[in-house]
């Protein structure tokens, strides 16, 4: 089988789905699979396996010459450089999947409202029609696709992580060391769709007795403008002894460590098709704090975390049970987390229903049950 998998950019900085691109082909070069990853730019690029082919395009490549892979993975909408992609399988009729990541939910389609409407009007919605199959993270996503109208075979398959760059951390203690101040960690890019507006307005409202022990750190990148409007709200709430805000981790060592260190995670965001960062979190055995922006039910059936309604007073008392909980409660649930992440969010299990989904497509096996 030959496989394109195709994104506007694979660079560090371009967030979860040049992320979901590079683990999703690392894995599926395993599989005895031809694959590429066409991408438009990128200025420091992820790192993918050697058998990867990597391969970009810029204006002046002729994007219409035949291609060679027997089916195209567009990951992502709205990019120019995707439809004109799109438009290459249509001309020499090669099948393609759609994974939106999110793009098609109600938070993010208000977001630039008019720009993002012309653009269905005109191809967006031709494109994503016409496409074998529509993938997305969860039923949520699946719902709000199905909301505008779209009747294609739509696939549920959760992102995986490798959870060989997560092994299970043993904690050894030295009584001589200084006991540090617990901390919740938010890691993922610093968007206003990620309400850390409402997570410092929570933490503001609470006792200065009832969280002396703990900090919160924000890291990520974003927009200077925004980050500076952020430190800006922490320094007029008087928190800046007790919320930081630090540069962005591209290194998986690094961001595992900073996983490890952490005692709680906390994503309140506004919409959320999946997060990555969350089960990098229960993979690292560190219970959740998400709203009902993101599709996370199983934070409340495995008991590993919170799952609240979007808000600053839902989160605030998230964060008020967190601080009253022993640490054996944290840790138990930290376990619970990574129990989950291994017997349903694992690459090996992704990559096999990805690797069924495109069978299918190409008329070599039945139709999985994931795929409705």
């Amino acid at each position: 089988m030959k496989i394109n998998h195709i994104v506007n950019s694979i660079d560090k900085s371009a967030g979860g789905t040049a992320i979901y691109v590079r683990d999703l082909s690392n894995s599926l070069i395993k599989s005895n699979t031809f694959l590429k990853v066409s991408y438009n730019k990128s200025n420091v690029p992820l790192k993918f396996n050697n058998d990867v082919i990597l391969k970009s395009y810029n204006k002046k490549q002729n994007l219409l010459n035949k291609p060679l892979e027997d089916i195209f993975h567009i990951n992502g909408i709205w990019s120019l450089f995707l439809h004109k992609m799109v438009s290459r399988a249509k001309k020499h009729k090669i099948p393609y999947v759609v994974s939106p990541h999110g793009m098609l939910e109600d938070w993010s389609l208000s977001h630039n409202k008019l720009i993002k409407y012309l653009a269905l009007f005109i191809y967006q919605r031709k494109d994503i029609a016409r496409s074998s199959c529509i993938h997305v993270t969860a039923k949520s996503e699946m719902q709000s696709v199905k909301k505008l109208g779209f009747t294609n075979p739509i696939a549920i398959i959760p992102n995986g992580i490798d959870l060989t760059k997560f092994p299970i951390y043993y904690e050894k203690h030295n009584k001589h060391e200084k006991i540090k101040k617990k901390s919740f960690l938010f890691l993922s890019r610093i968007h206003p769709k990620k309400g850390l507006e409402m997570l410092i307005d929570a933490w503001s409202q609470i006792e200065h007795d009832n969280k002396e022990q703990w900090v919160i750190k924000i890291i990520g990148n974003g927009e200077t403008e925004y980050i500076q409007s952020l430190m800006n709200r922490i320094v007029n709430k008087n928190l800046t002894d007790s919320i930081q805000i630090l540069p962005p981790i591209f290194d998986d060592k690094l961001k595992y460590e900073a996983y490890k260190t952490a005692d709680v995670f906390v994503l309140p965001t506004h919409s959320e098709n999946f997060g990555i960062v969350i089960i990098e979190a229960l993979a690292c055995e560190i219970p959740v704090i998400t709203t009902k922006g993101a599709p996370w039910h199983d934070l409340i059936i495995e008991k590993c975390g919170w799952w609240i309604d979007v808000g600053t007073e839902p989160l605030k008392r998230a964060l008020l049970e967190v601080l009253n909980k022993s640490n054996f409660d944290i840790k138990k649930m930290g376990a619970n987390g990574r129990n989950l992440v291994e017997k349903k969010y694992s690459l090996e299990i992704v990559t096999r229903k990805t690797l069924d989904m495109y069978s299918w497509i190409l008329n070599k096996t039945e139709k999985p049950d994931f795929i409705h």
